[in-house]
């Protein structure tokens, strides 16, 4: 999981008819000026399924199952078609990356995915991904919510939650970077969070960025009566931010003792964990959060609730990390 000296490759989802979207050629602008810092190649994919295309299924369906008569074409003609339709996409994403002038693109590749799932298509390029060597996925979000997310889902918080590899997220919100100069690590201090700080060290280290570990008091009286605060109580929190205190200083000493700049910080504010988390990442000037896909114990199934508040609405680029899925599949 961790970077080594350098990284080398990001897979990059992306949309087949990109031209004109603001939130792609933003995209493409940071992955760029990151590519440039670190020496690392983008190779844009785009995973293509009947649905994306409004393209009839039978066009993507073995066509010895679907069967053959008079008016259904032939395996050469179906494979002529898909064909076609896949040199269609990658001529205009080839358009597309040239207009970008961009030195660190690789040519297009396109993945064609005969299912209407989003979960097979998030399969598809996380195999791909791995199978090519890459150590990031990239993909932008569109930050949908309430109906409209329902009924669509969302690929990028698939993604986020399936994804063993790193994966970077660039939102409507997000601000284009030319460099990274500070990490923003928000953490619960949990043992799976403690691997993904190593990793944000590393790649604090790569960037020659400062790296900035935060922690937020958990406000447990606010679950209990608003109007009534025992001394029990407040001397149970009173120790509680003590404690982790002195344990958000040792993690920001630590990094300071591997050759990166660090201090901590630990919010005892009121007020919502992600908007916190939001709000001072907003202050940092060039920055990255780098955070895990779970974000303590009341985080949601599958991608936690303060994630997926982060990557939808943050200013700067998120980059999510599954150290506990990692642990566990080197493990065995």
């Amino acid at each position: 999981m961790f970077p080594s000296s350098s990284l080398h490759r990001i897979t990059w989802g992306v949309e087949a008819f990109p031209e004109g979207s603001a939130l792609q050629n933003k995209t493409a602008r940071i992955l760029e000026a990151l590519a440039g810092s670190m020496g690392m190649q983008i190779e844009p994919v785009y995973v293509m399924t009947p649905d994306q295309l409004r393209l009839p299924p039978q066009i993507f369906m073995d066509i010895e199952t679907y069967g053959i008569g008079e008016d259904v074409e032939t395996p050469r003609s179906f494979a002529e078609r898909s064909r076609e339709i896949s040199e269609l996409v990658t001529g205009h994403l080839k358009n597309w990356i040239n207009q970008l002038g961009g030195t660190h693109f690789l040519p297009p590749h396109i993945l064609v995915q005969h299912q209407y799932s989003s979960r097979v298509s998030v399969e598809t390029l996380v195999a791909y991904a791995k199978n090519t060597g890459a150590e990031w996925i990239a993909v932008s979000t569109h930050a949908r919510h309430g109906l409209t997310r329902v009924l669509l889902g969302s690929f990028a918080e698939s993604l986020v939650s399936h994804s063993e590899l790193p994966v970077l997220i660039v939102g409507p919100e997000t601000v284009p970077v030319e460099s990274i100069r500070r990490v923003w690590f928000p953490t619960d201090l949990s043992v799976t969070s403690r691997s993904a700080f190593d990793y944000a060290i590393e790649m604090a280290r790569l960037w020659n960025a400062e790296l900035t570990v935060y922690h937020k008091v958990p406000h447990l009286l606010e679950y209990t009566s608003t109007f009534q605060q025992d001394a029990p109580d407040l001397e149970m929190r009173m120790r509680y931010g003590e404690l982790k205190r002195v344990e958000v200083d040792a993690w920001a000493a630590d990094a300071g003792e591997r050759g990166v700049r660090a201090d901590a910080i630990l919010d005892d504010d009121s007020g919502d964990l992600a908007e916190s988390i939001l709000l001072r990442a907003s202050q940092l000037g060039p920055a990255m959060v780098v955070m895990e896909s779970k974000s303590g114990p009341l985080s949601s199934m599958l991608l936690g609730s303060v994630t997926r508040t982060v990557i939808r609405s943050s200013r700067c680029p998120v980059l999510v990390l599954h150290p506990a899925r990692e642990e566990v599949r080197q493990a065995v």
